[in-house]
């Protein structure tokens, strides 16, 4: 029970600011709608059957209620995915027009990964493969990080 705290709190705290930015002019009673929030959601969670503090108990009401919720977060992450790209970025294949580049920032991080297995494997072991895999992941991100920009700005010229 203890454990589960937290994530009530850090669901309050997003329902309120998701609130807090939705509506307009609620600097001054933002404490207001957190009480509130807090409110529904204690009534939200005795409607649907956490009503017993036996926690042996099953409570179906409260396992469809998480199941529907994660199905809604999926749908919109889903959607905000297609809006991202077919809308923000002008489609999902800007990585074909521009290979090159992708295929040497990709050369360029698995340099760093095998180099970094070679230095560390014979003295980490499985933890010097943890290491080479972080190394590649950074190395990844920093050069499309890098090359982004440039990738874009052709893109856009042709």
């Amino acid at each position: 029970f203890i454990g589960v705290i937290p994530y009530i709190a850090l669901q309050l705290d997003a329902i309120t600011e998701s609130i807090n930015l939705i509506t307009p002019n609620t600097q001054d009673s933002s404490g207001t709608v957190g009480f509130y929030v807090a409110a529904l959601m204690a009534l939200f969670a005795i409607l649907f059957g956490t009503r017993t503090l036996n926690l042996t108990d099953k409570h179906p009401g409260l396992l469809l209620t998480i199941a529907a919720e994660s199905v809604i977060k999926l749908v919109a992450l889903w959607v905000v995915g297609i809006f991202v790209c077919y809308f923000l970025f002008d489609g999902i294949f800007i990585g074909t027009t521009r290979i090159v580049e992708l295929r040497n920032s990709m050369f360029l991080a698995c340099a760093a990964y095998l180099a970094a297995v070679l230095a560390t494997l014979d003295t980490w072991g499985n933890h010097g493969l943890w290491f080479a895999m972080c190394i590649f992941m950074s190395a990844r991100s920093l050069l499309l990080g890098l090359l982004y920009p440039r990738i874009e700005r052709l893109a856009a010229s042709t």
